[in-house]
């Protein structure tokens, strides 16, 4: 109820959130193979697994991760904060947990932003790219396309290029009607994340409820 009051009023709007794990710097404090994990409500990301020696070291990372989610923005354009959290994992166990606020990170002009872990003695260097979902070209909405349409010359996955241009080539609809579709379609995800959402925070309470003697859920 609280996160239903605090959006009144506020603009929704679908972004496509893009992180580039660039950089971990150690002091020593971790040794061994680690991972780092990207959790946004039900959703979690995984980085591949990178070696710490145990001294002072950087290690360099090349991992991105995708997600589009629900951003909201006030009629002062103030974006509503969206935080994530970053994790730190060794053989599956959470070592350090970092807590991060998106909404700081809108655009795509972003410098690279750092991510501290002190339990585990890191700092991760990242960047953010967060732009509205309808500007942003995805391969899935190509998915049924015949093969002799998936060609290379036809750049299906590529940003570079116009969208009318491309759209034409593929004798697909328009930019509008393509936008309407993946409008349509980043809709149905963000009520399925919802949908997650609320039935974690369910279960969460009955766990607490169940917790306390004397008290039925």
């Amino acid at each position: 109820m609280t996160r239903f009051l605090s959006r009144l009023g506020q603009q929704k709007t679908f972004m496509m959130i893009r992180v580039e794990l660039l950089e971990v710097t150690s002091t020593g404090k971790t040794k061994g193979d680690f991972q780092i994990e990207w959790k946004r409500g039900p959703e979690v990301k995984l980085s591949k697994n990178y070696s710490l020696t145990g001294g002072n070291q950087i290690v360099d990372m090349t991992d991105s991760f995708e997600k589009v989610s629900s951003f909201y923005m006030s009629s002062k354009l103030v974006v509503q904060s969206k935080t994530c959290d970053f994790k730190v994992k060794q053989k599956g166990k959470t070592i350090a947990t970092s807590n991060f606020d998106m909404a700081t990170q809108i655009g795509d002009l972003n410098e690279p932003t750092h991510v501290q872990f002190l339990k585990a003695g890191l700092i991760a260097k990242m960047r953010f790219t967060i732009l509205p979902a309808c500007r942003v070209k995805h391969a899935h909405l190509f998915s049924e396309l015949k093969p002799e349409e998936l060609k290379e010359d036809n750049d299906i996955t590529s940003t570079n290029g116009n969208d009318s241009t491309r759209a034409q080539s593929l004798g697909q609809v328009s930019v509008e009607d393509m936008e309407a579709v993946e409008n349509k379609l980043l809709w149905f995800q963000n009520q399925n994340d919802q949908l997650k959402e609320e039935v974690s925070e369910i279960n969460d309470l009955r766990t607490q409820n169940e917790e306390i003697p004397g008290l039925k859920a």
